[in-house]
């Protein structure tokens, strides 16, 4: 307590523990010396402080109430060391950052498999907020009907695992769209070693899914002898189907010479105008890329110096960017190009890059298997020594 000259003049035993000093050491000083008075600190405040009490630091939240004693007036300053408060507070405000910093959604449940907590990341992926699946057994909400249900039976069964689980699983989301999840459940145990929490960790393999599945369906079509037009269209389209924003072109290199072999979404005005174009510098981002040997990417075809002698092509479909990359063998030789084209300025995403990196592989395989065709049906026919016809 001080008085109206903000001298100090009671100091009790829990204020002596908190400062480490004894009544008669204080009785009489400035409250300055302990604490910091501002001007906004007057009857009925409460705020927090930090103190240096002998080089430990010590959070305090004070309170500051009037008092008139024998018409003198008093102010009595109340303290309570808040420094555990604050450091769990600290915590948790980190961990809440460290889980919502995160890209991958984080769910934690109870031992029944309710929603107690999920991050942004559980939201931005799913398109539900806390309150809308808080309580919720997290399965029943985010089970697609394309889930297996064997796998789905399971995981019910197993409600409080005591050991982690890990699995792959279709769910779907809000829009009762499909996403491909990894997921890890790992059990929280109480001293007792009983299940008390679940922390479910979620990780989105839909973009690795559909390229596997893309890779799967063009080789099923290699394997059922489908020429080679055909399973470049098929490649086409199915880049199309997952990346709804590319304009897909693959291209056959003769001879230094670009042919046109599938672009299911291009105009055959389009196809019919790079048939027969040279390779070379400046020659578009294929024929570029091509006769580089090394991926061109043009974000704009038309102040690009590349794209001079073609860009009235591409601009009047909208097609403001090119990402070309060539089809190199195992020799060093360049065999086609496959390329993006963009109704934006911009250049390709990660997954872009994924998605050509398989594709690429898919080309040369496709290009080598006809050539090899085309090698064994000359076989047939002709005689390999006098090229003269042996049937």
């Amino acid at each position: 307590m001080v008085d109206a000259t903000n001298s100090i003049c009671l100091f009790n035993k829990a204020a002596q523990h908190l400062w480490k000093l004894k009544e008669d050491d204080v009785l009489g000083y400035d409250i300055s010396t302990l604490i910091a008075l501002e001007e906004g600190h007057t009857a009925d405040s409460i705020w927090e402080a930090k103190l240096d009490i002998y080089g430990k630091e010590t959070w305090i939240r004070a309170s500051l109430s009037a008092i008139d004693l024998n018409a003198n007036a008093y102010r009595l300053l109340q303290i309570s060391d808040i420094s555990e408060q604050v450091r769990q507070r600290e915590e948790q405000r980190l961990l809440t950052l460290l889980v919502n910093g995160t890209e991958r959604p984080v769910i934690l449940l109870d031992r029944d498999r309710k929603v107690l907590r999920v991050n942004q990341a559980f939201s931005k992926l799913f398109g539900y907020t806390l309150e809308e699946v808080e309580g919720r057994a997290l399965i029943d909400v985010l089970a697609s009907p394309n889930t297996d249900q064997a796998l789905l039976t399971r995981l019910r069964q197993n409600a409080t695992p005591e050991q982690s689980i890990r699995a792959e699983i279709i769910l779907s989301d809000k829009a009762e769209n499909d996403i491909w999840v990894s997921t890890t459940a790992n059990p929280v145990l109480d001293d007792r070693g009983n299940v008390q929490n679940i922390i479910v960790i979620l990780h989105d393999i839909t973009e690795g899914r559909q390229i596997q599945s893309l890779q799967n369906d063009v080789m099923s079509a290699m394997t059922s002898g489908l020429p080679l037009p055909e399973i470049a269209d098929l490649i086409c389209r199915r880049v199309e189907t997952i990346a709804p924003e590319v304009t897909a072109s693959f291209l056959l290199v003769e001879d230094g010479i670009l042919r046109s072999l599938a672009g299911p979404s291009l105009p055959n005005k389009y196809h019919t105008a790079i048939t027969g174009t040279a390779i070379g510098e400046g020659a578009g981002s294929c024929g570029t890329a091509a006769w580089r040997g090394q991926p061109v990417l043009a974000t704009d075809i038309d102040t690009d110096p590349l794209w001079e002698p073609y860009k009235a092509l591409a601009l009047p479909l909208g097609l403001l960017s090119c990402w070309s990359s060539p089809i190199v063998s195992q020799n060093g030789s360049v065999t086609g190009t496959f390329a993006f084209y963009f109704k934006e300025k911009r250049g390709p995403s990660l997954f872009h890059e994924r998605i050509v990196s398989a594709c690429l592989h898919l080309c040369l395989i496709a290009i080598e298997q006809h050539v090899n065709r085309q090698e064994i049906a000359s076989l047939s026919h002709f005689d390999p020594l006098t090229g003269v016809l042996n049937r």
